[in-house]
């Protein structure tokens, strides 16, 4: 398979919280597109990249929670923030 990665601004225009969290209307964004084979491959590109962003943040001592996030207009099964 393949993963594309996107970087940058992004903007959201939210008329209200959703879920009860304000996010802001401009942050950084990093999104990952991966293109398996199959579902096993698709998974194992998801832990792959997880486990890289978790390591990341943990070397940089950061405090950071791992939350599940509404897929958006991309659809999917998961998503996380």
């Amino acid at each position: 398979g393949i993963t594309i990665y996107q970087h940058g601004n992004k903007l959201r225009d939210e008329m209200r919280a959703a879920g009860g969290v304000i996010r802001g209307k401009e942050f950084r964004m990093m999104d990952a597109y991966s293109f398996s084979a199959d579902v096993a491959g698709m998974k194992q590109a998801y832990a792959s990249i997880r486990r890289a962003l978790v390591d990341f943040l943990k070397a940089l001592k950061l405090d950071f929670a791992i939350v599940s996030a509404d897929n958006g207009d991309m659809g999917g099964e998961a998503s996380e923030e």
